[in-house]
């Protein structure tokens, strides 16, 4: 039996480590805060002009660099990004408090993408020329066009650098596998909300775009939006506590749905040569194309018609709807002597009443060529993997089979199996999973892309997709590019046009200066959270707080050469969870003289 003396002193020494527990608990969440709270003062001013065939426009933009939105990142050279604000169009300025935010994925392979401090991490620095071809269409479109044309529109632009399976420690361990990238734009899109009230731009308003692996990123994200997949990720680096949910997505030719894309890459192309001259293993080809039409009934694709997509009507489908429309366009497109010499070259193209004619055989043999190997998409051989193996390996294994069928050919174990936990990584990267199961937070907004010559994937792989999201109820605007290889944006002004038609937005240009410095709104939130849990002989206690004291107001600061609509912010996080853990130790410590004025044992 303890003195009553010692077990005052085991009280307060108790409390005192009580105290010191929860006060660390408050700096670690109030530099949390700090990590995640927008640097509205922190920017560079540049200028650059954007060339079009038919307009030139000069653009003033505030650069904020690298910017890290993961309060506990791995890399930071990869969990950050750039923030683009147009100040100045064509010498007007803008507002841009309410613009779109276009989120431009730079993501190639699956790799990563960096952001570095200095480094240009994508940003249109310098002035931009869209070069055209003789029949009006864009030759040389990539990420930094697409951001200095959504520069251009009025649009706030975020360029983030995301983790991929390249991604290795000095030690050997890889830091960038599955999910990390899309664990990294969610986390970006949730930086944005969580500082909301100071961010330039309409964080409702989202939309991702990006390319092959870029736009599956893009189409992810709009798919799986506050998914609880993801939630274990996001809480490790350090993610805001807020949504990912985005407005729309913009993917061109997105290299997705792995798990199901050898079987249709094969229906496709079985019996065709690769691009080099070899030839395709006719018994894999023949094993995989087989398992197609169980993925298409799994589907369930409807056309326009509201009539069901079997095996045998949905490539007429496929040619009547999408490839023979985009073929009239490109050829109606080119100059009359340029035409004539176009069909003179492809004889499998029927030109009557100024449209094209052909058949989903003529396609196939004529229009586009084979260039992966059987299976297309999970490489037999890991001494030669392919980017999605490399993208399903882990911290210690560089690159892991993603599909029963390859699995099994590779251990010669025809009862051989992907790992549940592996199957469940894979449903994570593919936007198809929660498409096709119809999950809750589809984004309503979608603008596809894809080239009738992309040598890398099915045609399937783009109609599925813009077929299921239809089928949703979905806006789909999706259009092939006839004679466009992968990547290939025709019509990289459309994008900026349809973003402003489904929101309504149209640059908010100041039209005088202000007569004097205006200050106004201040709004004050507080929400907080906690838990506690005391047992007999220790005291546990587990806290949780999200309490905010937000300061907002919006001035107008003259600069050199602009007047800028401003929004600073004062966050004050710490003294609060102060304040909440005196009471806590209050409560510890009258559980604590309880116990001595019974006489219990400590």
């Amino acid at each position: 039996m303890c003195s009553r003396r010692s077990l005052a002193s085991t009280a307060i020494l108790y409390l005192f480590l009580l105290f010191l527990v929860i006060n660390t608990l408050a700096h670690a969440m109030a530099s949390d805060v700090e990590i995640l709270k927008f640097p509205l003062e922190k920017y560079s001013v540049h200028t650059i002009k954007i060339s079009l065939p038919s307009s030139i426009t000069t653009v003033t933009f505030k650069r904020y660099h690298h910017i890290t939105y993961a309060s506990k990142p791995v890399d930071p050279n990869y969990q950050s990004m750039d923030i683009l604000i147009p100040i100045e169009i064509n010498g007007t300025l803008v507002d841009p408090t309410n613009a779109p935010i276009l989120l431009v994925i730079n993501v190639g392979g699956y790799m990563s993408y960096p952001n570095t401090l200095g480094g240009s991490n994508g940003v249109p620095l310098n002035d931009v020329v869209v070069r055209t071809n003789a029949a009006g269409y864009a030759t040389n479109v990539d990420g930094v066009i697409r951001a200095a044309l959504g520069l251009a529109s009025g649009f706030v632009v975020i360029i983030p650098g995301v983790r991929g399976w390249d991604n290795r420690f000095p030690n050997g361990v890889y830091y960038g596998k599955a999910p990390a990238a899309i664990v990294d734009l969610k986390a970006a899109v949730r930086y944005i909300r969580y500082n909301a009230d100071v961010f330039p731009g309409n964080e409702n308003w989202i939309i991702a775009t990006g390319c092959s692996a870029g736009g599956a990123l893009a189409a992810l994200l709009a798919a799986s939006a506050d998914n609880p997949f993801y939630e274990p990720y996001l809480e490790a680096i350090g993610a805001a506590k807020a949504s990912d949910r985005i407005f729309a997505a913009a993917p061109y030719n997105p290299i997705m749905d792995f798990e199901h894309a050898s079987t249709y890459y094969e229906w496709q192309f079985k019996g065709r040569i690769l691009v080099s001259g070899e030839h395709v293993d006719s018994k894999c080809s023949e094993e995989l194309s087989s398992l197609f039409f169980n993925y298409l009934e799994k589907l369930g694709l409807y056309s326009d018609e509201d009539e069901l997509l079997t095996i045998a009507e949905y490539p007429l489908y496929v040619v009547d709807r999408y490839l023979r429309p985009a073929a009239t366009k490109y050829i109606l497109s080119l100059p009359q002597q340029m035409r004539e010499n176009y069909l003179r070259s492809n004889p499998w193209i029927k030109w009557v009443n100024n449209t094209a004619f052909f058949t989903w055989g003529d396609y196939v043999s004529y229009g586009v060529q084979r260039f992966r190997g059987c299976p297309a998409y999970d490489s037999p051989d890991l001494s030669r993997p392919y980017p999605e193996n490399l993208l399903f390996g882990n911290e210690t294994v560089n690159a892991r089979h993603i599909t029963d069928y390859s699995l099994r050919v590779a251990t010669g174990d025809p009862e051989a199996s992907v790992d549940p936990r592996l199957k469940t990584l894979i449903a994570m990267m593919n936007p198809m999973h929660f498409i096709s199961r119809r999950w809750k937070n589809i984004a309503n907004y979608w603008f596809i892309r894809t080239g009738s010559k992309d040598i890398f994937a099915s045609i399937f792989m783009w109609t599925n997709l813009a077929i299921a999201l239809e089928n949703l109820g979905k806006s789909v605007d999706f259009e092939v590019y006839w004679e466009a290889p992968h990547c290939t944006d025709y019509e990289p002004w459309k994008l900026m046009e349809w973003v402003q038609n489904i929101t309504g937005y149209r640059t908010h240009f100041l039209k005088q200066l202000p007569t004097q410095i205006t200050t106004y709104t201040m709004t004050i939130t507080y929400r907080d959270t906690y838990t506690t849990y005391l047992t007999q002989y220790t005291t546990t206690v587990f806290l949780e707080v999200e309490r905010t004291e937000t300061t907002v107001q919006t001035i107008y600061r003259v600069e050199p050469t602009t007047i800028v609509v401003e929004k600073t912010v004062t966050q004050n996080t710490k003294s609060l969870v102060i304040a909440i853990a005196l009471p806590l130790t209050i409560l510890v410590a009258i559980a604590i003289i309880v116990h001595i004025k019974k006489g219990d044992n400590f």
